[in-house]
């Protein structure tokens, strides 16, 4: 394979991957030089690809990808831009969305970090991509989101926070009403003390679930505590749930008879802490999850949560609007009808005897000690 059609097969993976979505390409001296090439070598690769249509030039003169070619190297670029720490809920909704775009042949997608409010990929993404899916992290000016996302020039879809009022695509699978059927549901098993465990990043989802969960203690007279512990970014939350858990445990501050976790890792290792202490879960702490992350029902016990649903249809709706030339068709704001819950084995009626009142486990006991 000669040079210049060496560096030709490179720039194409690159364009086929959307390296250079949203963006002008380097220079021909600086695009030598990253390949070890020769300008003139340069020079060739690029005509050639200038004569195929898979790059043009800007008004600057400087190389661009178009968009506008015929040809399967060139696909639709769509970003999923999220806070750069990832969470199970982000996870969720990239693996739904790759599975959504996997059924066309003309999407790719791409996963955009963002760090903060000002990071320069955002600008980036919303100019020269065409479509984006958008996550709101904990803390950022929803105001100032909302003017920039209405004035992009990508096709924009916000995922769990509603700006369909806005005049902007919302995709929110959330339903506060599945919530509260779970609460219902310990409710009716006699619970009268529900705690909530949070050990997730603050964020638009989070905050809806811990204020659902304070508006039916308020409406139905149940007394509960908000354990608050989140993680940093990119810190495990399972452990963090088991830490938090273990220690309230200790110091026989949990004083409830059931807990609602709001992702189904602080359910896991809430259980695990339970168990460590000698409780089972279901029989002297119930625990729930406010959503279901694939694997409530396979745990032991399987754990009592808001059943997840697909979101992959609603997203490839949004990716035949964000590859077509023609406007939004119908409700901006897509939502499922109805959310059920899966009842496991994690929840019971409330024990006899209040674990807060029993002594801590001989192994416990016999480490204090020491």
């Amino acid at each position: 394979m000669t040079k210049y059609a060496s560096v030709m097969r490179i720039l194409k993976r690159r364009i086929a991957a959307g390296d250079y979505a949203g963006a002008e390409l380097p220079g021909e001296i600086r695009l030598a030089d990253e390949l070890g090439v020769g300008r003139i070598t340069m020079r060739r690769a690029i005509k050639e690809l200038l004569d195929e249509g898979l790059l043009t030039r800007a008004p600057s003169r400087r190389l661009i990808v178009n968009t506008a070619a015929d040809h399967p190297v060139v696909r639709k670029v769509i970003g999923l831009m999220a806070p750069a720490f990832a969470t199970p809920i982000t996870l969720r909704w990239r693996y739904a969305l790759e599975q959504a775009a996997a059924r066309r042949n003309d999407v790719l997608v791409r996963a955009v970090d963002v760090i903060h409010d000002d990071d320069p990929s955002i600008t980036e993404t919303l100019k020269g991509f065409d479509g984006v899916f958008v996550v709101l992290g904990s803390g950022v000016d929803t105001d100032a989101w909302r003017k920039r996302l209405y004035e992009a020039r990508a096709r924009v879809v916000s995922l769990e926070t509603d700006m369909s009022a806005d005049g902007i695509v919302s995709v929110c699978m959330e339903m506060p009403s599945a919530l509260r059927r779970v609460l219902d549901h310990l409710k009716r098993l006699g619970h009268r003390r529900i705690d909530c465990l949070n050990v997730q990043p603050a964020g638009p989802v989070i905050a809806s679930r811990i204020a659902t969960w304070r508006l039916w203690c308020a409406e139905n007279g149940i007394a509960g505590e908000l354990i608050d512990a989140p993680v940093k970014p990119f810190e495990d939350p399972l452990p963090k749930a088991h830490g938090v858990i273990r220690h309230k445990l200790r110091t026989k501050t949990l004083r409830a008879t059931a807990l609602l976790t709001t992702i189904e890792q602080g359910a896991l290792g809430a259980m695990r802490a339970l168990a460590d202490a000698g409780l089972k879960p279901g029989r002297d702490v119930s625990v729930c999850s406010a959503v279901e992350d694939y694997r409530a029902r396979y745990a032991i016990p399987s754990i009592t949560c808001v059943r997840a649903i697909d979101p992959s249809p609603y997203y490839a709706r949004c990716l035949d609007w964000m590859c077509s030339d023609s406007p939004w068709n119908g409700p901006l704001l897509l939502k499922p009808r109805s959310r059920s819950i899966f009842k496991g084995d994690s929840t019971g009626p409330p024990p006899p005897i209040p674990h807060a009142r029993r002594g801590p486990p001989r192994s416990w006991r016999r480490s204090s000690r020491v």
